[in-house]
Protein backbone atom coordinates (compact mmCIF):
# COMPACT_ATOMS: atom_id res chain seq x y z
CA UNK A 1 0.00 0.00 0.00
CA UNK A 2 3.30 2.25 1.00
CA UNK A 3 4.40 1.79 -2.57
CA UNK A 4 1.06 2.87 -4.31
CA UNK A 5 0.79 5.76 -2.57
CA UNK A 6 4.43 6.88 -3.40
CA UNK A 7 4.02 6.26 -6.78
CA UNK A 8 0.30 8.02 -6.76
CA UNK A 9 2.58 11.25 -5.11
CA UNK A 10 4.90 10.73 -8.16
CA UNK A 11 2.20 10.97 -10.21
CA UNK A 12 0.78 13.97 -8.89
CA UNK A 13 3.95 15.68 -8.99
CA UNK A 14 4.36 15.19 -12.65
CA UNK A 15 1.05 16.28 -13.58
CA UNK A 16 1.92 19.72 -11.52
CA UNK A 17 4.82 19.49 -13.79
CA UNK A 18 3.22 19.21 -16.79
CA UNK A 19 0.45 21.89 -16.10
CA UNK A 20 3.37 24.15 -15.23
CA UNK A 21 4.68 23.74 -18.22
CA UNK A 22 1.20 24.16 -20.12
CA UNK A 23 0.81 27.51 -18.56
CA UNK A 24 3.78 29.09 -19.75
CA UNK A 25 3.16 27.47 -23.36
CA UNK A 26 -0.26 29.13 -22.89
CA UNK A 27 1.30 32.50 -22.19
CA UNK A 28 3.36 32.31 -24.94
CA UNK A 29 1.04 31.08 -27.97
CA UNK A 30 -1.52 34.41 -26.32
CA UNK A 31 1.81 36.70 -26.01
CA UNK A 32 2.32 35.64 -29.98
CA UNK A 33 -1.54 35.89 -30.97
CA UNK A 34 -1.42 39.62 -29.35
CA UNK A 35 1.74 40.13 -31.52
CA UNK A 36 0.25 38.94 -34.50
CA UNK A 37 -3.07 40.84 -33.83
CA UNK A 38 -0.85 44.22 -33.28
CA UNK A 39 1.17 43.60 -36.25
CA UNK A 40 -2.02 42.73 -39.10
CA UNK A 41 -3.74 46.24 -37.03
CA UNK A 42 -0.43 47.83 -37.99
CA UNK A 43 -0.02 46.42 -41.81
CA UNK A 44 -3.70 47.57 -42.27
CA UNK A 45 -3.43 50.86 -41.17
CA UNK A 46 -0.36 51.66 -43.50
CA UNK A 47 -2.18 49.58 -46.75
CA UNK A 48 -4.96 51.99 -46.12
CA UNK A 49 -2.88 55.63 -45.88
CA UNK A 50 -1.06 54.19 -48.86
CA UNK A 51 -4.16 53.27 -50.83
CA UNK A 52 -5.69 57.20 -49.51
CA UNK A 53 -2.33 58.39 -50.98
CA UNK A 54 -2.51 56.34 -54.63
CA UNK A 55 -6.27 57.55 -54.81
CA UNK A 56 -4.93 61.08 -54.63
CA UNK A 57 -2.03 60.93 -56.75
CA UNK A 58 -4.38 58.85 -59.35
CA UNK A 59 -6.60 62.19 -59.02
CA UNK A 60 -4.24 64.49 -59.72
CA UNK A 61 -2.93 63.05 -62.66
CA UNK A 62 -6.61 62.45 -63.97
CA UNK A 63 -7.29 66.17 -63.68
CA UNK A 64 -4.07 67.16 -64.85
CA UNK A 65 -4.46 65.07 -68.18
CA UNK A 66 -7.67 66.41 -68.94
CA UNK A 67 -6.57 69.92 -67.88
CA UNK A 68 -3.62 69.24 -70.75
CA UNK A 69 -6.20 67.41 -73.47
CA UNK A 70 -7.63 71.35 -73.79
CA UNK A 71 -4.66 72.11 -75.76
CA UNK A 72 -3.86 70.94 -79.83
CA UNK A 73 -3.66 67.43 -80.33
CA UNK A 74 -6.18 64.32 -79.08
CA UNK A 75 -9.04 65.37 -76.71
CA UNK A 76 -9.74 63.24 -73.73
CA UNK A 77 -13.12 63.02 -72.58
CA UNK A 78 -14.48 63.84 -69.38
CA UNK A 79 -17.94 62.23 -68.32
CA UNK A 80 -20.28 64.63 -66.82
CA UNK A 81 -20.75 62.20 -63.37
CA UNK A 82 -16.93 62.04 -62.95
CA UNK A 83 -16.70 66.30 -63.16
CA UNK A 84 -19.08 66.50 -60.50
CA UNK A 85 -17.71 63.33 -58.19
CA UNK A 86 -14.03 65.28 -58.23
CA UNK A 87 -15.62 68.92 -57.53
CA UNK A 88 -17.14 66.93 -53.71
Amino acid sequence: MAESVENLKKRIADLEAQIATLRVGRRVLLNLVARLQQEKKTETSRLEREKHALEMRNKRLARSLLDQSDGPGPRLLELPSLRQKSLK
